[in-house]
């Protein structure tokens, strides 16, 4: 992989947030793969042309930056760049190649979590940058798809930082009016994890509990962010360190002398890393809510309706009746469903062998598993850990999916 010359590879990347640190550790995992490359590490900070100058990488490897003109200089310095996370092409600022989280599916991911818990209320609350409004625009057509609607706040403060930058939402405006009257139980996607950890403080000091009026969603899985929250955030994981690998393979491939056509690389989200702010149901009858806690927290195992009965102590017929009118489904349906969830988790985020995700998500036999994994999502298991770990290309056309290449050793 790559070439045995020592090569000299500029990367402009801010530190402040876990996504862009996780960007950093991909590259750095592919560099130190391929024992060729020399990391030189910028800032976004104005005198990036200068460096460039100087220091003469081969390849440029190119986030948000805090100005456009001296990224146009650095770009026509070292002609060979790709963008990763971040990049202006609005600046006018031409790369080959540009890797990106794929912020639409972002928004649908959200969405599903919270219509999949039984919400009937939703919120979403963004700024005014592309990212975030690709991330709204998903969550608000997939609850619209479901057949409710979705209030949409957009709040914006002086941002200090460039990028997905670091900025705090006005806690006196329009945003808390909005919570103090919304619909109970509220579920509300932030478009990341500060805006998330934010508006969880909002709540608290209005006396609005999370998640039991307002389920908090935030974004990035910011692990600091989400930890000292209060209460702890439920985030949607995006596969930051393997964008930055992804990019930086890409960049090799250049550097090498590949013909690559013009292109923006969008990686899917991981999936709802789910902790304190949305570990709730918006369930208004009691025995179903509590059925459906049963069946979540037990999706690991092997679960029937009777084990459900015995959790719950109602009549058969009876579950089976407030199921289907909470939930357009059956309590057998419900138990088969997470189970898959769980697997499609396992097969997108673990190596596990498909008998082990099995094991692990409730299915007894692979058989089974497999029978079952194809009525609920219509591909088998490997064909679905295949297309999850695709990446979706656009260059001007449709977006299309491209075959994923093997897996590189990224490390944990």
């Amino acid at each position: 992989m790559g070439s045995s010359t020592r090569r000299t590879i500029a990367v402009v990347m801010a530190t402040h947030m876990t996504c862009y640190r996780e960007l950093l550790r991909g590259i750095t995992a592919f560099a130190n793969a391929t024992a060729s490359w020399e990391l030189h590490h910028y800032l976004p900070v104005d005198n990036l042309a200068r460096f460039v100058e100087q220091d003469k990488p081969q390849g440029l490897l190119l986030g948000a930056l805090s100005n456009a003109e001296q990224g146009r200089q650095a770009v026509a310095c070292v002609q060979r760049c790709v963008g990763v996370c971040g990049f202006p092409a609005e600046d006018g600022i031409a790369v080959t190649m540009d890797f990106e989280s794929d912020d639409l599916r972002v928004g649908q991911v959200a969405a599903r979590h919270f219509v999949q818990k039984g919400y009937r209320e939703f919120a979403f609350v963004g700024r005014e940058s592309s990212w975030s409004h690709q991330r709204g625009e998903g969550f608000r057509t997939e609850i619209e798809s479901a057949g409710f609607g979705c209030s949409m706040l957009q709040q914006d403060s002086e941002s200090t930082i460039t990028g997905r930058g670091w900025d705090m939402i006005d806690r006196a405006g329009p945003l808390l009016d909005f919570l103090r009257v919304a619909p109970r139980p509220l579920a509300l996607f932030a478009c990341n994890d500060i805006r998330a950890r934010s508006i969880a403080q909002m709540c608290r000091n209005e006396g609005i509990r999370v998640p039991d009026d307002v389920a908090i969603l935030g974004c990035d899985n910011d692990d600091l962010d989400c930890e000292v929250s209060d209460p702890p955030l439920s985030s949607v994981a995006v596969p930051w360190r393997r964008i930055g690998y992804d990019a930086a393979a890409a960049l090799d491939r250049m550097l090498d002398g590949e013909s690559i056509e013009p292109s923006v690389i969008l990686l899917p989200p991981i999936g709802v890393v789910e902790r304190q702010s949305t570990d709730s149901v918006a369930v208004s009858d009691p025995d179903v809510a509590a059925a459906i806690r049963f069946i979540r927290e037990h999706a690991h195992e092997r679960t029937s309706v009777d084990d459900v009965l015995q959790a719950v102590p109602i009549g058969r017929r009876s579950l089976e009746k407030r199921f289907r009118a909470v939930l357009k489904r059956s309590p057998l349906e419900e138990i088969r469903r997470v189970h898959v969830e769980r697997a499609k988790h396992l097969l997108g985020t673990t190596d596990l062998s498909v008998n082990d995700v099995a094991r692990h998500s409730g299915f007894g036999r692979s058989t089974w598993f497999t029978e079952a994994f194809g009525a609920l999502v219509g591909e088998s298991p490997a064909q679905f850990r295949k297309r999850y770990q695709r990446a979706t290309v656009y260059t001007g056309g449709a977006m299309e999916p491209v075959p994923a290449r093997a897996a590189e050793p990224m490390g944990s």
